[in-house]
């Protein structure tokens, strides 16, 4: 569903739009007052749940670049072409499947969110989830090359140490500025809800 309009509204003058329909609506139907409560707890960002901030695309494009330097570590340690040849080519094809299933989708969803659809939230979540499972299969991938042999123990290293820093660069992607983008439109669903509740006074949510 797509919130009405005026995202160029700012938070605060909705959030005051949605406690005046609030008091508008316990006023009218006391009947709603449990979940026009609900709804309250949501508009008032002191009372506001925490927001996910999921962010994957650092985790896969980390693990991209990743497997770039263990194809030059291979060359560099090990002199073994054929090797290096398969992180190239494993490279690639990451690549590939970043921009189909992870990169277009990713500003597809934020394009979503920046408009006002909610279903630009979960695009994100599952999104930033398939990043990381992503990253954890490229992980176990290099693990069993090196059980075989294959992978110098150097390359097994780097390749946990950067995902270690995908997951704490992932910790710190939670910017305000994403956290304020959702909250908008948090906020913009619920107003959007409070207004169809107080024009037909039937519920809604």
């Amino acid at each position: 569903m797509k919130i009405s309009a005026q995202s160029e509204n700012s938070l605060s003058t909705l959030r005051r739009e949605g406690k005046l329909i609030e008091r508008e609506i316990r006023s009218r139907d006391p009947n709603l007052a449990a979940r026009v409560e609900d709804v309250a707890r949501l508009v008032n960002p002191a009372q506001s749940p925490a927001i996910p901030r999921p962010a994957g695309l650092p985790v896969v494009l980390t693990v991209f670049f990743l497997l770039i330097v263990s194809a030059l570590s291979v060359i560099i340690l090990n002199d073994n072409f054929f090797l290096a040849q398969f992180y190239i080519q494993s490279a690639i094809v990451y690549f590939i499947l970043m921009i189909f299933f992870v990169i277009f989708p990713a500003f597809a969803g934020m394009y979503l969110i920046s408009r006002g659809y909610s279903l630009g939230l979960e695009i994100h979540y599952w999104l930033s989830l398939a990043a990381l499972i992503l990253s954890l299969a490229a992980c176990a991938v290099l693990a069993g090359k090196f059980l075989r042999g294959d992978v110098s123990l150097f390359a097994l290293i780097t390749q946990v140490l950067v995902v270690s820093l995908a997951f704490f660069v992932r910790r710190l992607m939670r910017s305000a500025s994403f956290a304020t983008t959702v909250r908008r439109c948090r906020t913009l669903r619920i107003v959007a809800t409070l207004r169809e509740w107080r024009q037909d006074g039937k519920e809604k949510f």
